[in-house]
C-alpha cells in the first residue's frame, strides 16, 4: 500500500513537471494554445508514466554511469538556457530528465544495432575516415570561418543562420521544422558545456562550430553505413561518402544532415523490425515533409484495419508531441504559417519543362557538383531551369533499372516512395525549383542506392568486372568533387 502511494505521488509529480515543461516551451501564451497544451500534456504524462515507469526504473538501476551523466547534462542544459521562464523550466526538470533518458537509450540501441555485425576491417575504415574528416574540418574552420558563418553565399546554404539561430536558440520555430530545436539545442548543449568549462577564450565560436560539425559528420557517416546495410551493398557507402551532396554538407554547417539521418534511421529500424514510432515523429519534427516516408507502410503485409490503427497511433503521437514540446501553434496557426512560407518558396510560374530540367540537375548534383559561377558575392549553380542535365537523365534511367530489377525486395518500396515524393514536391508543389540542388542530400540517400542497384544489373548484363568498374567510377567522381569543393572554398577566400 505504501509503495503504491509512493508511485501515485511520483506520478503526480511527473504530470505536474510535464505541464510546466510544456508551458515553458510554448511560443506564445494565447488562450487557445494554453487550453490545448495543458490538458494534452497532462494526458500524455499519465499515459507515458503508466506505460514506461517500470522500464524507467529498470534503466535507472542498470545504467548508473550513463544516467548520472544524463542528470548532469540535464541540470547544466537548464542552467544554460537564458530565459525569463527559467523557474518553470526548473520545475519541468523531472520531465526533461525522463525524456532525455529514453531518447539517449533509444539512440544507443540504434547505434549498437548499426555496428552489431560490422567486421574489424570496416570498423578501422570507419575510424580512419572519421579522423581524416575531423582533421579536415579543424583545419578548414580555423582557416575560413565562412564555412559555418556564411549565409546564402554558397548555393543558398544557410550555414550562419543554422549555426547561430537554430542550434543555439532554444525557442527557434519554423513550420517547416516544427520540432527541430528540441533536437538541436541539446546537441548544442552537449558541445557548449564541456567547452565552457575548460575554455572561454576568443575562439570559442570556432570550437563550438567544429564540435557541432564533427557531430554532423558522424551523422553522415552513420547514415552511409545504414544505407549500405539497408540495400545490402557496401559500394553504396563509398559512393555516398564521395558524392557531391555529402561533401557539400561535410564542409558546410546545415540542418539537413540530421533530417536525413532520422529518415534513414527510421528505415533501418523498420528493416530490423524495431520500434519506429519515435523516429516517425522525429522525421516530422525535424522536417515536416519527411513524414511522407511513412507512406511505405502501405506495402506492409498486414490488414487494412491494422494499417489504419497504426496511422491513428502515429497521428496521435505527433499531435501529443507538438503539444508537449510547446508547438501547438502548428495546429492552431499552421495553415497561416504554411501559406506564408509557401509564398516564399513555391512559385506557380515555372513550366513543366523548367521543373523537369531542375529535377535532372538535382539528380546529377547527388553525385557530382554542377557547373557553377560567381555572381557578385554569391557562388551559384548555372542554368538550373534553362537546360537539362544529360548525366541527370542517365542517372534517372539507371535508377529505374535498379528499382524495377529489385521490385520484389522490400527496400525497392523505399525508393519508389521517395521518388514519388520528389516528383510531388517539385512538379506539383513547385518547391524551390530555382535552387533544387540545395536539397540534394535530402534525396541522395535514395538516388544513390537506386543508381548502384541499376549499375549492378548493367555490369552483370555486359559481364564487366564490378570491382574495376566501381573503383573507376568512384575515382572519377572523387576527382571531380574534390576539385569542385576546393574551388568553392577558394571562392570564399576571395
Amino acid at each position: 500500500m505504501k509503495n503504491k502511494s509512493l508511485q501515485i505521488i511520483k506520478g503526480i509529480i511527473f504530470i505536474i513537471s510535464t505541464i510546466f515543461f510544456s508551458y515553458n516551451l510554448m511560443l506564445n501564451n494565447k488562450l487557445i494554445n494554453i487550453a490545448i497544451t495543458i490538458p494534452v500534456s497532462a494526458i500524455f504524462a499519465i499515459f507515458i508514466y503508466i506505460k514506461l515507469n517500470e522500464r524507467f526504473k529498470k534503466i535507472l538501476s542498470e545504467r548508473l554511469t550513463r544516467n548520472l551523466s544524463i542528470l548532469f547534462f540535464t541540470a547544466t542544459m537548464i542552467n544554460l538556457i537564458k530565459d525569463s521562464k527559467n523557474i518553470l523550466l526548473l520545475l519541468g526538470s523531472y520531465a526533461i530528465f525522463f525524456f532525455i533518458t529514453f531518447t539517449v537509450n533509444y539512440i544507443v540501441e540504434l547505434i549498437k544495432l548499426v555496428f552489431s555485425d560490422i567486421n574489424r576491417k570496416d570498423i578501422i575504415r570507419y575510424i580512419v575516415i572519421s579522423l581524416i574528416l575531423v582533421i579536415v574540418i579543424v583545419l578548414a574552420y580555423n582557416l575560413k570561418k565562412s564555412l559555418y558563418e556564411q549565409y546564402d553565399l554558397i548555393y543558398s546554404i544557410d550555414s550562419g543562420w543554422t549555426f547561430k539561430n537554430i542550434f543555439q536558440n532554444f525557442n527557434y520555430y519554423d513550420i517547416r521544422h516544427p520540432l527541430l530545436n528540441i533536437m538541436t539545442y541539446p546537441v548544442y548543449s552537449v558541445v557548449y558545456i564541456p567547452i565552457s568549462v575548460f575554455y572561454n577564450g576568443e575562439n570559442i565560436e570556432i570550437l563550438k562550430a567544429i564540435m557541432m560539425q564533427v557531430i554532423n559528420i558522424q551523422l553522415v557517416l552513420i547514415t552511409a553505413v545504414m544505407i549500405s546495410k539497408i540495400f545490402k551493398n557496401k559500394n553504396i557507402f563509398y559512393f555516398y561518402m564521395m558524392s557531391a551532396s555529402t561533401i557539400t554538407y561535410i564542409f558546410f554547417f546545415e540542418k539537413y544532415q540530421l533530417c536525413v539521418f532520422i529518415i534513414v534511421a527510421y528505415l533501418f529500424m523498420k528493416e530490423n523490425k524495431k520500434n519506429t514510432l519515435p523516429l516517425a515523429v522525429a522525421s516530422f519534427g525535424s522536417m515536416a515533409t519527411s513524414i511522407f516516408i511513412i507512406v511505405i507502410n502501405i506495402f506492409n503485409k498486414e490488414s487494412l484495419k491494422e494499417k489504419i490503427k497504426k496511422t491513428i497511433k502515429l497521428s496521435l503521437a505527433i499531435f501529443a508531441s507538438l503539444c508537449v514540446f510547446g508547438r501547438v501553434n502548428v495546429i492552431t496557426n499552421g495553415y497561416n504559417d504554411l501559406k506564408e512560407t509557401s509564398s516564399h518558396f513555391a512559385n506557380e510560374h515555372y513550366t513543366i519543362r523548367q521543373k523537369t530540367y531542375s529535377i535532372t540537375k538535382l539528380v546529377k548534383s547527388s553525385f557530382v557538383f554542377l557547373s557553377s559561377e560567381k555572381t557578385g558575392e554569391k557562388y551559384l549553380w548555372k542554368d538550373i531551369i534553362k537546360t537539362p542535365s544529360v548525366l541527370g537523365v542517365l542517372i534517372v534511367l539507371i535508377s529505374l533499372i535498379g528499382i524495377i530489377s529489385n521490385y520484389k525486395m522490400d527496400y525497392s518500396k523505399y525508393l519508389i516512395v521517395w521518388s514519388v515524393f520528389l516528383a510531388i514536391l517539385f512538379m506539383i508543389l513547385n518547391w524551390s525549383i530555382h535552387e533544387s540542388p540545395l536539397f540534394n542530400i535530402y534525396f541522395a540517400w535514395a538516388i544513390i542506392p537506386a543508381t548502384i542497384l541499376g549499375m549492378e544489373k548493367i555490369f552483370e548484363y555486359f559481364k564487366l568486372n564490378k570491382k574495376v568498374a566501381y573503383y573507376s567510377i568512384i575515382s572519377i567522381i572523387s576527382i571531380i568533387n574534390i576539385t569542385s569543393i576546393v574551388q568553392i572554398i577558394m571562392c570564399l577566400w576571395g
